[in-house]
C-alpha cells in the first residue's frame, strides 16, 4: 500500500508488519466464522520472534461484526488470501473435533 511505504521501507519493519497483519486477519476470520479466539505468546520473544499461538474454540455462532470488520480490512488492503479462497470453496474449512475421529 503506497500509504504505508514510509512505515515499511525497511525490510525488518515490513516483515514484522506483515506477520502482525497476517495473524490479526487469521484471528478475525476465525471470529467471523464462529470461533472464540485467544492469541498467546507461548515462547519468549527473546527465543523466537514468531511465537504467537492462535487458539480457537468453535461456538457455532457466526459473528457478523467480525465478518464486517474482516471484509473492511480486506477491501482496504485489496487482498484476497488463500484462506478466503479455501473458505469460499468449502462449506466448512475449519477442522472440528468430529473431523479428528
Amino acid at each position: 500500500m503506497p500509504e504505508l511505504e514510509a512505515l515499511t521501507r525497511h525490510g525488518v519493519f515490513k516483515a514484522r508488519f506483515n506477520d502482525v497483519l497476517t495473524d490479526s486477519m487469521r484471528a478475525l476470520k476465525l471470529e467471523a466464522e464462529g470461533y472464540k479466539v485467544s492469541v498467546v505468546e507461548y515462547i519468549s520473544p527473546l527465543d523466537t520472534p514468531k511465537n504467537l499461538l492462535i487458539r480457537a474454540t468453535y461456538t457455532g455462532n457466526k459473528n457478523a461484526r467480525a465478518e464486517s470488520e474482516y471484509n473492511a480490512v480486506r477491501r482496504a488492503l485489496g487482498t484476497y488470501s488463500e484462506l478466503d479462497r479455501q473458505c469460499d470453496q468449502m462449506n466448512s474449512f475449519f477442522i472440528t473435533d468430529d473431523d479428528l475421529i
